[in-house]
């Protein structure tokens, strides 16, 4: 029996925690695929994931000739490669688009359903009328909409779910699927203006630049909003019933972030789709059109953490300096507050992509210190991506990366000859550790008092507002969900080593927001009567809430409701409400950091205290926690910090950019693992611990079971 539970994976009953690897095998030799397979089982990974690229697989232009089993090219057999997966006892997560990026010509299309090749089919608008074209190729992408490409896309997602749906769990080891890539297009954090625009029956858009200046205005950029979270959520739908395959189907989010830029060659001319002065606004339309909690009968949250270079604070490729401040550390804050979306599994973590994206990638700090984030902060699992370098593909596969490196990716655990790697030794480390420990791990918790509550409409409005020109309803605030708002709260919330959640407001009972001790939320001058109502019931029956902002006097619709602030009836500070409490400011306490004060005012206070440059996370459970660190500091120390936790006090040295866990039980010290080796700086650090009555002291790259 398999079943997937809040981003937990159980198989027969017991949980299974993803040691993921992604093996492309449609870009190696099929005589090196049992070898490779072996090498990645040996270093205790346990799911292999493989996109199955639609171009590939097609051998005819009419889209009714499809080879899975390697009689026109050696890498086509899929149901070889599947059976050697089986044979080698990994499970496996197929992703077969049928857009699926991977650096792929039109994202592993086949040229047929291009409307560059086909004029019959048309193409993705954004808001100016333009074509949405694929960056790695300058190739123009179909529009969902369109029924040719739909018929299209089903005959081969019907082609492809032949060949996977005799492998599904437990007749086989399939047991998880992804479709598309990063939502629809890789357009998951993309701006509101960038796709959609050529459907006939889509809402009238707002336009980009102008000014907000009546209600009418607010309401057509809700309904923008809530067409573009269909747009992505109904076409995800659609494949899966093409698929027809039961199994969990998850998603690979790109990270709560502006999207990195990659070194691919030719960028430079490309067209940038985000205008400047709206960048900031990121989280907002993230808000807007990923509804996670809204589209959980459809799929499971899954992310990506393309974000930069975390133990460094470098956002951009092309920043080769080791010196930058790392306090506050952007890109480490960015993936955090990816994992805290939702539980989910980290889909996609960097594993030697140096010359697609950052040259620190090539060092094994660098992708076990991100994957290890991933954990701490939440994620239920990791794929390391890729764990093999490939080199046998042709141009009509991919006609660009190899203009970069003769290999994909440039520097990954095993290369294209089959070596081992000091990257694959840092991989199995970690593989080991998780192997052990991943079950207990699965039953622990983030320790995260905190909720942000999501209010999707705010971020539909606010995501068309950089500023408060753009915004003439002089009677009213802008409203804001991301910018000025979830920002600045996590911002204060990281500077004080505290986790938080998010969940979505609207798409959430009163009964899951009880679960949650204390909300957090920015409000503005409108909310559905319903989403009012939750939040006076979830107070009465004993929550907590911290808002502040404009209180709703409207609906969505702009029609009259007050029935929040007749609750309150005008009153500010600390106001009791049936059996709870709610804290209220009209001002904005999350940019003035009065959002962990304001929940102390009602009895919350932080359950972790942390002193020390370093950042730690705590997972707890019933007999014990996992204390997870990561070090800034880039000399080899030691760096001194002390954190406490429900009574438990640790006291822990660490040195140059030093990540690592521990796994505390019964007071006693059972597991820990530690990289000391920072290959950027070619140092070799110590670790001192110190738990109770016990020291430990190690050095370099290791892990011990007590």
């Amino acid at each position: 029996m398999l079943d997937y539970q809040n981003g937990r994976y159980y198989l027969d009953g017991k949980p299974l925690f993803v040691r993921g690897v992604e093996y492309q095998y449609y870009r190696d030799r099929k005589d090196n695929w049992q070898d490779r397979l072996q090498k990645l089982r040996a270093a205790h990974a346990n799911v292999v994931t493989f996109y199955i690229p639609w171009r590939h697989h097609v051998v005819a232009s009419d889209n009714q000739d499809f080879d899975f089993c390697g009689d026109t090219q050696d890498n086509r057999d899929l149901v070889t490669f599947i059976d050697l997966c089986r044979r080698e006892d990994f499970y496996i997560i197929a992703k077969p688009g049928p857009f699926v990026h991977s650096e792929l010509n039109i994202g592993g299309l086949p040229d047929f359903v291009s409307p560059g090749f086909n004029p019959d089919i048309s193409p993705v608008l954004d808001h100016e009328g333009k074509p949405l074209v694929w960056d790695y190729d300058r190739s123009v992408l179909p529009s969902p909409f369109d029924a040719s490409f739909d018929a299209l896309a089903k005959a081969w997602l019907q082609a492809v779910g032949n060949v996977l749906r005799p492998h599904g769990y437990p007749a086989g080891r399939l047991i998880g699927i992804q479709l598309n890539d990063e939502t629809l297009y890789c357009s998951s954090n993309a701006p509101p203006w960038a796709i959609g625009f050529e459907n006939e029956n889509m809402p009238e858009p707002p336009q980009l630049g102008a000014i907000m200046e009546d209600e009418s205005d607010i309401v057509r950029a809700i309904k923008w909003g809530d067409y573009q979270w269909r747009l992505r959520s109904e076409s995800y739908a659609r494949y899966k019933r093409y698929l027809d395959i039961e199994l969990p189907h998850l998603s690979n989010f790109a990270g709560l972030a502006p999207e990195i830029v990659e070194n691919i060659p030719g960028q430079e001319n490309s067209e940038e789709q985000a205008n400047p002065e709206h960048a900031h606004l990121y989280a907002d339309w993230w808000f807007s059109h990923n509804r996670i909690e809204a589209d959980r009968d459809v799929f499971d949250y899954g992310f990506i953490s393309w974000l930069g270079v975390a133990a460094y604070n470098i956002e951009s490729p092309t920043a080769l300096t080791k010196d930058d401040p790392c306090h506050p550390n952007q890109v480490f804050n960015r993936y955090v507050n990816t994992v805290r979306r939702a539980p989910g599994i980290n889909m996609e973590e960097n594993w030697g992509f140096a010359k697609l994206y950052h040259p620190f990638s090539r060092y094994p700090i660098i992708p076990f210190y991100q994957t290890l984030l991933s954990i701490a902060a939440g994620g239920t699992g990791y794929v390391v991506f890729c764990g093999v370098q490939h080199d046998y593909w042709t141009d009509e596969l991919d006609k660009t990366t190899k203009k970069q490196h003769p290999t994909f990716p440039s520097d990954a655990p095993l290369t294209a000859d089959g070596k081992i790697t000091p990257m694959y030794r840092t991989m199995e480390m970690m593989n080991q550790w998780f192997d052990k420990e991943g079950e207990t791990l699965l039953a622990a918790n983030p320790v995260s008092p905190f909720t942000w509550l999501i209010y999707p409409p705010y971020g539909s409005v606010a995501g068309w507002v950089p500023d408060d020109e753009h915004w003439a309803i002089t009677s009213h605030q802008v409203p804001r969900a991301g910018f000025e708002a979830f920002e600045s709260f996590s911002g204060e919330l990281h500077s004080q080593n505290q986790l938080f959640d998010m969940v979505d407001l609207q798409a959430s009972s009163v009964t899951e927001l009880h679960r949650r001790p204390v909300c957090f939320i920015r409000l503005a001058f409108f909310m559905d009567e319903a989403d009012q109502n939750k939040l006076i019931d979830y107070v009465e029956d004993g929550g907590s809430l911290v808002c502040c902002g404009e209180m709703p006097g409207k609906t969505n619709r702009m029609e009259a409701c007050d029935r929040l602030a007749r609750h309150l009836a005008g009153r500010q500070g600390v106001v009791d409400l049936g059996n709870g409490r709610v804290f209220y400011s009209p001002g904005n306490l999350f940019t003035e950091h009065w959002a962990i004060e304001s929940a102390q005012r009602l009895g919350f206070d932080s359950p972790v205290r942390v002193r020390g440059s370093a950042r730690f996370f705590v997972h707890d459970y019933a007999d014990g926690f996992f204390l997870w660190c990561f070090g800034f500091e880039r000399s080899a120390g030691p760096h001194k910090n002390t954190v406490e936790f429900a009574g438990h006090r640790v006291e822990i040295s660490l040195g140059s950019k030093t990540a690592g866990v521990m796994h505390m039980r019964g007071g006693k010290l059972q597991s820990a693992m530690f990289k000391g080796v920072n290959e950027v700086e070619d140092i070799e650090s110590s670790v001192a611990i110190r738990f109770g009555d016990r020291e430990f002291h190690a050095s370099g790259d290791w892990l011990q079971f007590f």
